[in-house]
């Protein structure tokens, strides 16, 4: 994962709203941190994307392999050793981030 790339990731809940999700908020919205990023720039787009409808902002930082996700109404790390589930598959932290 390079610094200073933006994931967009986006599952339909349900496959007939495929074509209405795309003008809407996506599901989902990683900002991989790079030195560019300011802790400003990052809380301004985690504000709008959690106001616009995002479920999660993940804040994805490589250096530290972390990743952080904000919801509305809670936040958590993850770290080496932890896992993120995606769907139905799980991705255990260590491999992401491995170089």
């Amino acid at each position: 994962m390079q610094d200073g790339k933006a994931v967009f990731l986006s599952y339909p809940k349900h496959r007939h709203k495929e074509i209405q999700r795309r003008h809407g908020s996506p599901d989902i919205v990683a900002e991989v941190f790079s030195p560019a990023n300011t802790a400003a720039e990052i809380i301004e787009k985690r504000e709008l994307c959690l106001a616009s409808g995002c479920i999660e902002f993940w804040v994805v930082d490589s250096k530290k392999s972390t990743i952080e996700i904000f919801q509305r109404d809670r936040v958590t790390l993850l770290h080496s050793g932890d896992s993120i589930q995606i769907g139905t598959r799980e991705y255990p932290l260590d491999e992401i981030f491995a170089n």
